[in-house]
């Protein structure tokens, strides 16, 4: 639910298309949520330390929960609280312009 009101006030401010507002409603009934985008939701990271684990993930063969307690931004019991909320919940309308490029996590 709040994400069609995300959606619509992005479409409102003129953030996002009526096109890439229906891509991206539709693609978040189909994928799970990034652990990234769960740890700033609950306010253990910042978007700035999500981007940075994301090109150290590109340099490095680990997974984002072991980059980002490795630099300090997580505890290994976040990473777990984490993991079991991704689980649970499909993604997010901010993931998904942020993978379809339409927006960055800083902007949104």
């Amino acid at each position: 639910m709040f994400s069609h009101f995300f959606g619509h006030y992005l479409l409102e401010k003129k953030h996002v298309s009526a096109h890439q507002l229906r891509e991206v409603l539709a693609l978040q009934d189909s994928v799970r949520v990034k652990i990234g985008i769960l740890a700033i939701d609950a306010g253990f990271m910042t978007a700035a330390q999500v981007e940075t684990v994301h090109r150290l993930q590109t340099s490095f063969d680990m997974r984002f929960g072991e980059i980002a307690v490795n630099k300090g931004y997580l505890t290994e019991d976040q990473v777990t609280d984490l993991l079991s909320q991704q689980s649970k919940r499909h993604l997010l309308v901010s993931q998904a312009l942020a993978d379809k490029g339409i927006m960055t996590f800083e902007a949104i």
